[in-house]
């Protein structure tokens, strides 16, 4: 795992769901990562972003905030946690999103503008 914050990312929340948020985004990618993956944790430009290798065709981009949605080929679901992060999120004025590129997932925090 590597930390890389170049710049601060500082919001207006309660400690104990700023740590859940940050735990449940933690938890996701060590979860569903490669072993000897990587997870990248940067901020900058008033963004905090969460990167980790893992299976390319793992997610379903439009659902993947939705609670208990299934993969097809596997016994696996999202659970709870990015629905309760984006849940955090939305009721803090915050924006929590999805990419994939250069072969990592990425849930990216930031200021809703």
């Amino acid at each position: 795992m590597s930390v890389r914050l170049d710049a601060p990312f500082i919001v207006s929340i309660h400690p104990i769901l700023a740590e859940i948020l940050v735990n449940n985004l933690l938890s996701n990618a060590l979860r569903h990562n490669f072993n000897h993956g990587r997870i990248i944790i940067s901020s900058e430009n008033n963004e905090i972003r969460f990167p980790n290798t893992g299976n390319p065709t793992a997610v379903d981009p439009l659902k993947i905030f939705k609670r208990f949605v299934k993969r097809s080929t596997s016994i696996e679901s999202n659970g709870l946690g990015l629905a309760i992060a984006d849940e955090i999120c939305w009721s803090h004025h915050l924006l929590l999103t999805y990419t994939y590129h250069n072969q990592l997932h990425c849930f990216t925090l930031s200021k809703e503008v």
